[in-house]
């Protein structure tokens, strides 16, 4: 996901229309020239859409990880109702042999999974809190401070842009 950068936004205070870095907008810091208001609400809405946005391509990586993993397949209901990692498990659950243990083994495949996701940096993976909160807590707080991935290359690749070059390189 990408906007044009910088943007054209107007000032919910003073209606004055501004150009603004993708950035400031993303990071709540743009501020209008024209009257010192924050533009946090035009900041926090592309911060929806982006979130939205990540959060679907997330639970679709999960779900094919885990088709490739199970040998199941997932249906577009479950691509686009699932909110939580636990919605995921259920699913992988309901798929699998009667055995006892089944419950714990959806919940640690759907773990394995997310944590394979390239934007992952949870330490703990809390399966009741919307699937990009548990993925990704920080994501936010880290573009707000200026030292995150940049958000385009990670949503694109799926790899942070200091470990692209890297993962670029073909092996010998």
């Amino acid at each position: 996901m990408k906007f044009i950068d910088p943007s054209e936004v107007t000032c919910e205070v003073c209606s004055a229309a501004s150009m603004q870095r993708v950035d400031d907008l993303l990071s709540l810091r743009a501020i209008c020239p024209n009257c010192g208001n924050a533009l946090e609400a035009v900041g926090q809405g592309m911060r929806a859409m982006v979130d939205e946005f990540t959060a679907w391509v997330s639970v679709a990586g999960i779900l094919i990880m885990l088709e490739d993993k199970l040998g199941v397949q997932f249906g577009d209901d479950e691509l686009f109702e699932t909110k939580t990692l636990r919605d995921i498990a259920q699913a992988v659950e309901r798929r699998l042999s009667m055995a006892s243990d089944r419950q714990a083994r959806s919940v640690q495949f759907v773990i394995e999974s997310a944590r394979r996701i390239g934007w992952c940096t949870a330490v703990e993976l809390a399966l009741e809190v919307p699937v990009l909160d548990a993925i990704d807590p920080t994501r936010w707080e880290r573009r707000s401070k200026n030292n995150g991935p940049r958000l385009e290359a990670v949503i694109t690749t799926g790899i942070e842009p200091n470990r692209a070059a890297t993962a670029a390189t073909p092996s010998e």
